[in-house]
C-alpha cells in the first residue's frame, strides 16, 4: 500500500511564512496611509497636514445636527453619500487618530450641513 497518499489535502492554506509576509505588507500599507505622504515625480515628498480640532468639530456638528450616537451618525452618512465607512474609521476621525481624505469631508458636510476644514499638503525637503 505503499503507493496510497494518506495525507489531508487543505485548499487555501497559507503557511506561516507567507502569513509573515502579508503580515509585513499590511503594515507597510498602514504605516504609509497614516503617515499620509505622497511622493510625486519631482521626487518630492508631500505631507497632507490636517486641522488639530477637526475631530473635536466632527463630534460637536454631529452632536448639534441631532445624532446622539456616533452609529445612528454612520447609517445616516452610509445611505446618502454611499461612503461606506465603519464605526471604527469614524471613531479614529472624531479621536484624531486618522484623517479622512478631502472627498470623505465633503461627504460628510453634506450630511451634517456645517463646513469643516479641509487638509492641506505642504511640500518636505528631502
Amino acid at each position: 500500500m505503499e503507493h496510497q497518499d494518506f495525507k489531508t489535502v487543505v485548499l487555501n492554506n497559507i503557511t506561516a511564512k507567507e502569513k509573515k509576509v502579508l503580515d509585513q505588507n499590511k503594515k507597510e500599507v498602514q504605516k504609509r496611509i497614516s503617515q499620509k505622504q505622497v511622493s510625486s515625480n519631482d521626487n518630492e515628498v508631500v505631507k497632507v497636514q490636517a486641522d488639530k480640532k477637526l475631530g473635536q468639530l466632527l463630534s460637536q456638528a454631529r452632536l448639534a445636527k441631532g445624532f446622539k450616537t456616533q452609529g445612528d451618525f454612520i447609517k445616516e452618512l452610509n445611505q446618502k453619500t454611499k461612503l461606506n465607512i465603519s464605526l471604527q474609521i469614524y471613531n479614529k476621525w472624531e479621536n484624531n487618530k486618522e484623517v479622512p481624505t478631502n472627498e470623505q469631508i465633503a461627504k460628510m458636510e453634506k450630511v451634517i450641513t456645517v463646513k469643516l476644514p479641509r487638509n492641506k499638503k505642504i511640500k518636505i525637503d528631502n
